[in-house]
């Protein structure tokens, strides 16, 4: 059967349990302060005419020719500026970027999907000063709220920003136009119930309602957005995903969202792949 909808491991939104890969400002040893290592120079805006050269970690695969390209645009607009970019498995660098970054050949900037202990121990750099030479600070926060640590390593959505995500907290909606025309579908749903008849039709069809990677985890996505929609609001799943104390994911509207799911499984609605 083809799928309508079609839940992709790949996506991280901002505010969900899983972290967005991150793009981190990593640092060699310098002047602390409480929330951590700070530049140790006034920021500029210039990019100045001597020559740069700026070392990119990131992951191995489609990282890589993503950010190669993104930096030979850089360059372009840019000409002193060589951004570097250079990879490691997925495994290896999540398992080893604490004693990279301890080290002595330390990268510039960094992709992985967590920052944790990494800014407990002052591996990375506080962006809170470039948030301001560059007028981050007027955008809307909330789109830095997963970036943001406090300095036990663990809260987020306080404390100093460390990293940009890679995407970042705005929805978008994909589907098959040709496949939402065979049900009769001519705008995404608006609310759960409406969700479900569009599947039940889909079904009807014979088409696959929803294809998740439910192997790799991927079944926590619905699952949290289920969850969001029966609460009114996305606060409490940020709470608990930020590690606020006292927040909890053992709530009424988690509840409901695992019920719901179950029934989707049972009626081979939504299939894990």
């Amino acid at each position: 059967m083809r799928s309508l909808i079609h839940y992709c491991g790949t996506f991280r939104a901002a505010g969900v349990a899983a972290a967005a890969a991150l793009l981190l400002a990593a640092c060699a040893p310098g002047g602390n302060s409480e929330a951590g290592p700070v530049p140790s120079k006034p920021i500029s805006t210039s990019i100045g005419s001597e020559p740069v050269t700026l070392k990119l970690l990131v992951t191995s695969g489609v990282d890589v020719p993503f950010y190669t390209a993104l930096g030979e645009l850089f360059r372009a607009k840019y000409s002193n500026v060589t951004v570097k970019v250079e990879s490691q498995d997925y495994a290896t660098l999540t398992t080893t970027i604490a004693r990279t970054l301890a080290g002595d050949n330390v990268p510039d900037l960094v992709r992985v999907p967590q920052l944790g202990n990494l800014t407990k121990n002052h591996l990375l750099i506080s962006l809170d000063p470039y948030a301001e030479a560059y007028g981050w600070n007027e955008w809307p926060q909330s789109q830095f709220a997963s970036t943001r640590v406090g300095p036990d390593g663990r809260q987020r959505g306080t404390g100093s920003l460390y990293a940009a995500g890679a995407g970042f907290g705005l929805t978008g909606v994909y589907y098959n136009k040709a496949l939402a025309q065979r049900i009769g579908m001519t705008r995404p749903p608006a609310t759960v119930a409406e969700f479900e008849q569009l599947l039940a039709k889909a079904k009807d069809a014979g088409l696959q309602p929803i294809m998740t990677n439910g192997k790799d985890g991927g079944s926590v996505y619905p699952l949290q957005n289920l969850a969001m929609s029966y609460a009114g609001d996305a606060q409490a799943v940020q709470d608990w995903s930020y590690t606020k104390p006292g927040a909890s994911i053992d709530t009424a509207a988690t509840v409901k969202a695992a019920t719901t799911l179950q029934r989707w499984g049972r009626r081979d609605t939504c299939r894990p792949t």
